[in-house]
């Protein structure tokens, strides 16, 4: 028993001089929270507009009293557009991204010069609904391809072919570049903006028209080749 007394004599100051120094030092501040590192996706609603150049090919074929007399040529026209896209993207994982998009040409795609037969043919408008994969190469770039439908309106000044609307499909090839962080010292950018550069290649289904009275009819079947440039922005990419 005397043991016990004498070593809890011993200990008791040491604890009552550890207790005195803690309430010395007082309540330590809490540490500050780490910084949120903000996530960077491509999944996405978007809209966006721009400018490119467009050439088309036009296989022609005019008949009169077929099998009598026929004639075959390739037309060429080329032009400036402008246009204006709506769409969305999903990124799957790392490196994979799928979207789906809708867009809309103001086209002045035309021959120079009216050709005897068919008079000066002009492309006036197109739209196309369609679908991409793409692939992150990094956070800020991404390489995709697209296809989908298509449908064009052209014009003519000759009777011998009227103004018509062409349904076909197309296949393009593009990127998109984040414009965002990359440009924003200089262009004073907020997030969701993109940078997007697509070639295109359509091809549309023939048709063939009459020119009644006359006993002559001719074929048009158009092909064609853009290159656009646009500015997007996206409203919910995380950027």
């Amino acid at each position: 028993m005397k043991k016990l007394l004498l070593a809890t004599a011993a200990v008791a100051p040491l604890l009552a001089a550890s207790l005195a120094s803690a309430a010395d030092l007082g309540v330590r501040a809490a540490a500050a929270p780490a910084p949120v590192v903000p996530v960077y996706t491509w999944t996405g609603l978007y809209v966006g507009a721009g400018w490119g150049y467009g050439m088309y090919n036009l296989d022609t074929t005019a008949s009169v009293l077929p099998p009598l007399f026929s004639v075959s040529q390739t037309l060429g026209g080329r032009g400036w557009l402008g246009t204006a896209v709506v769409g969305g993207d999903y990124q799957l994982n790392n490196w994979l991204v799928l979207g789906a998009f809708g867009d809309y040409d103001w086209a002045n795609i035309k021959n120079n010069g009216a050709n005897p037969v068919f008079g000066t043919i002009k492309e006036n408008s197109a739209w196309a609904v369609g679908g991409r994969a793409g692939y992150a190469v990094t956070p800020a770039f991404l390489t995709y391809f697209d296809a989908g439908f298509t449908q064009a309106r052209f014009s003519t000044s000759a009777g011998l072919i009227p103004s018509h609307n062409y349904s076909g499909w197309f296949i393009g090839s593009g990127f998109d570049t984040r414009l965002s962080g990359l440009l924003s010292g200089w262009l004073g950018l907020g997030p969701g903006w993109y940078w997007r550069t697509e070639y295109r290649f359509s091809e549309f289904q023939s048709a063939t028209f009459s020119a009644a009275p006359l006993p002559a009819s001719a074929s048009v079947r158009p092909f064609v080749q853009t290159v656009r440039t646009e500015i997007i922005y996206k409203f919910n990419s995380g950027l």
